[in-house]
């Protein structure tokens, strides 16, 4: 897409828009009086997610997916314009009140999992409520896409990441072994000749893992149309992160017994996350091109979904132009 096509997208959606406050003018009131207090009551929700963005490296994966989810969305906006215009007030109502409890209940427990996706059941609800179900599907993507912006839950993070931690240890010390690097593995302590790696919870592979799996997500959306072989490379996704996590232990121990405690601890130690990360990366668009030889799938076609949608619309009820 070049500049001009760029501008000329922000023109035709500015003008859907006007159409569409034209057309339906208490909707667009309704939704701005009620999304005014919601902001103001969520404003700490949203300002504590930033902070665990920038702060947590658990979580630092999370900062990307809100401009991602927008991007997405944007994508679907002639989609969305086409979808008949039917909205669910009742239910729509429903499913605002119902996130509202689990926020207030959130609030309460001091339970934060609850207040943040609270808000994703609150847009849902929005776009229902003004818009409906047929629009609401439209951005259903969007919308699920924003999971994986919230930090898991303690506790599960915890049930999660502890037996991560064990399997990383056993794979790692079996590797060096079979390496012919001598190692005795002492619960998560993997003792060298030389020095000892404690495989610590942030080397557990949980933080690698969420990040593969919505580089999956991704990569599957742009890729293929069909729902079975997205699932099948967010799946995959899981023994690929557990496989590069031992790789980057096995190659620590390997550098530190080889060459220098320092260099492996240090700046290798800093770097290897990234070059983890491209060479998942590589391996993913690498199983995405095998399974498309097995297992083909057309690419979305947004422009033919968006004719196919205009021409099953009743023309009254398209606002785009």
């Amino acid at each position: 897409m070049n500049v001009a096509q760029f501008i000329a997208g922000v023109v035709r959606f500015r003008d859907s828009v006007l159409d569409s406050i034209r057309t339906h003018p208490r909707v667009w009131i309704g939704t701005i009086l009620l999304l005014i207090p919601l902001a103001v009551m969520y404003s700490d929700t949203f300002m504590r997610l930033a902070g665990d963005w920038w702060n947590d490296p658990n979580n630092s994966h999370g900062i990307l997916i809100p401009p991602l989810a927008l991007y997405f969305a944007w994508h679907k906006r002639r989609r969305f314009a086409a979808a008949p215009f039917k909205p669910a007030a009742v239910l729509g109502f429903t499913v605002v009140l119902g996130s509202l409890v689990f926020f207030f209940v959130g609030r309460l427990g001091a339970e934060f999992f609850l207040t943040r996706i609270s808000l994703l059941g609150l847009l849902a609800g929005l776009i229902l409520w003004f818009q409906g179900w047929k629009r609401l599907h439209v951005m259903a993507f969007p919308l699920a896409f924003l999971l994986l912006a919230i930090p898991i839950p303690a506790i599960l993070f915890n049930t999660v990441s502890i037996p991560l931690q064990g399997l990383a240890s056993d794979m790692s010390a079996g590797t060096l072994n079979f390496c012919d690097v001598p190692v005795l593995q002492e619960g998560n302590v993997l003792q060298l000749a030389t020095t000892s790696l404690g495989v610590a919870e942030a080397c557990s592979g949980l933080r690698s893992l969420v990040s593969l799996i919505a580089l999956a997500v991704i990569l599957g959306y742009i890729r293929w149309k069909g729902l079975g072989q997205r699932i099948l490379l967010v799946v995959l996704a899981v023994p690929v992160a557990l496989a590069l996590n031992v790789m980057r232990i096995t190659v620590t121990g390997i550098i530190a017994e080889k060459w220098s405690v320092k260099y492996a601890m240090g700046f290798f130690h800093e770097l290897d996350g990234w070059v983890i990360f491209i060479v998942a990366f590589t391996i993913l668009y690498g199983l995405s091109s095998l399974m498309q030889l097995l297992w083909p799938s057309p690419m979305p076609d947004d422009d033919a979904d968006e004719a196919a949608a205009v021409a099953a619309t009743p023309a009254e009820m398209v606002v785009t132009k």
